[in-house]
């Protein structure tokens, strides 16, 4: 019985020593990784509903608004004007690889600073709060404007 005391003490430190979490992942050449946790943590974010601001003139913007979390990949932003709304950690994230691919790019805060641009290789125009959108037409606190193809 101590015999077997000992095997069941054995293999819970095992166990214990084990990781839990398996997690298998393709990388951009389709070569899959398998990497051993004994934690996962799932960030998802706060906001699972969609938030939108209300802009005045926002609904007379003719072309496609996106919220962050419908947002997947660059492709579709590829030569366009856009317009990223908030720098929150979504906006910052969206930011650094729409300026790669996109036509021009702007972000649009109350806060001055990017806290992620040391990833941005060239950081997009900033500017403040929105005054009102009129069709593509984005205009400004400081009383300049952007056209946009997406916000």
């Amino acid at each position: 019985q101590q015999q077997q005391q000992q095997q069941q003490q054995q293999q819970q430190q095992q166990q214990q020593q084990q990781p839990i979490w398996k997690i298998t992942v393709l990388d951009g050449q389709k070569k899959k990784e398998t990497y051993e946790f004994d934690y996962v943590a799932v960030c998802t974010g706060l906001f699972s509903r969609a938030r939108f601001l209300d802009i005045p003139g926002i609904e007379t913007f003719p072309f496609k608004q996106l919220h962050s979390r419908d947002y997947k990949v660059p492709d579709p932003f590829r030569n366009k004007k856009v317009a990223i709304i908030g720098m929150g950690e979504s906006g910052e994230q969206i930011a650094i690889e729409l300026n790669k691919v996109a036509k021009d790019l702007v972000l649009i805060s109350e806060r001055t600073k990017v806290t992620s641009c040391d990833d941005i290789p060239q950081v997009p125009t900033l500017k403040p709060g929105i005054v009102k959108i009129d069709k593509d037409t984005i205009t400004f606190k400081d009383n300049t404007s952007f056209q946009a193809d997406v916000i």
